[in-house]
């Protein structure tokens, strides 16, 4: 029988095992670097406990931290936040919101993009940024909110009850409910309330619970030196709780 004899590899072979090894490596890294969530914005404010979901992962936000594309905030009793997007978009929550960043794209040459969010609970104060108006639509359980070039604030009810403020003087919010009905915002000061079952209120004061919470998310900012929006509204005179002074159906 012939005696087959070891044979040492070629010199080359080594190198080409080393070079295929080093290629494996470098596809491994650019597929975790292709799983990096999306970068939209980071954190500018956050008092006490407020928390990022995104898929199975859970972290407790502090001031710096990234927010990433399809992530959801949660803010706890007596806690609130500020988020800078990168179009310069900024939103401040207050306590006991639940706010998903659906979708954020931004091209900062073009100005094009688009910026979606849903709110399902919570308060929360929304200042546009660099995108165009159309670019913007937050939604909450009975609203769909268009924008164009404002400040306003949002406060959601566990039953999805929402009433939409306009804080701005020179801009205006549209709201439209479940059943297509829908209203204008145009007048600093003025409330828009979304209810369950389709109803749209016309633009009247704020109801005394969403003046509360607006009250509370304001005093939270306070606290890290933020001014809020409505002296802008006390410098045109007008409330920064109108249910007090011109009460109605819709304050209670």
């Amino acid at each position: 029988m012939r005696r087959i004899r070891n044979r040492a590899l070629p010199a080359a072979v080594p190198w080409v095992i080393g070079a295929m090894v080093a290629g494996a490596a470098i596809l491994s890294c650019a597929a975790v670097d292709a799983a990096e969530p999306q970068k939209i914005g980071v954190t500018s404010i956050v008092v006490r406990s407020v928390t990022g979901d995104l898929e199975e992962t859970r972290r407790q936000l502090v001031i710096d931290d990234r927010v990433h594309r399809n992530e959801l905030l949660t803010t706890a009793e007596a806690s609130a936040a500020e988020v800078v997007f990168l179009d310069g978009t900024k939103v401040s929550l207050g306590p006991n919101v639940k706010l998903t960043l659906d979708e954020f794209v931004y091209d900062p040459d073009t100005k094009d993009g688009k910026f979606v969010m849903t709110a399902t609970e919570g308060v929360f104060r929304f200042f546009s940024g660099n995108l165009d108006n159309s670019s913007y639509v937050i939604r909450t359980p009975t609203a769909t909110i268009g924008i164009r070039g404002t400040i306003f604030t949002c406060v959601t009810r566990p039953d999805g009850t929402t009433a939409i403020s306009l804080e701005s003087l020179t801009s205006f919010v549209s709201v439209q409910g479940l059943t297509g009905q829908a209203h204008n915002l145009v007048q600093g000061g003025t409330t828009i309330v979304a209810f369950p079952n389709g109803t749209v209120t016309p633009p009247g004061p704020p109801p005394t619970w969403a003046a509360a919470a607006i009250a509370v998310l304001n005093s939270l900012l306070a606290q890290q030196g933020k001014p809020s929006p409505p002296s802008e509204l006390l410098r045109a005179g007008i409330p920064e709780n109108p249910c007090a002074d011109n009460p109605s159906p819709s304050c209670g």
